[in-house]
């Protein structure tokens, strides 16, 4: 049993291969990025997603204080010469 399963990881080892070298063949001379490359950034940004909702984690917001006036006003000998 072992030497089969042996046998079948190298099968689908050299299956990967020809199917990727096949792949990168076929979207180069079409002139578009390969699809094993788009589909592994697609299944990584799902992974990632899916474990942020398993643990509850929650995307972080952006605050664009630039609109405010500054706390602390400038003074004497910083840029805000007065």
């Amino acid at each position: 049993m072992t030497r089969f399963r042996s046998i079948l990881r190298g099968l689908a080892a050299v299956a990967a291969l020809v199917a990727t070298a096949a792949d990168a063949l076929v979207t180069a001379l079409i002139g578009i990025p390969p699809v094993t490359w788009v589909l592994r950034r697609i299944s990584r940004a799902i992974g990632e997603e899916y474990r942020r909702g398993y643990h509850g984690a929650v995307d972080a917001d952006v605050v664009d204080d630039t609109t405010t006036a500054p706390a602390i006003e400038p003074g004497p000998g910083t840029d805000g010469e007065q």
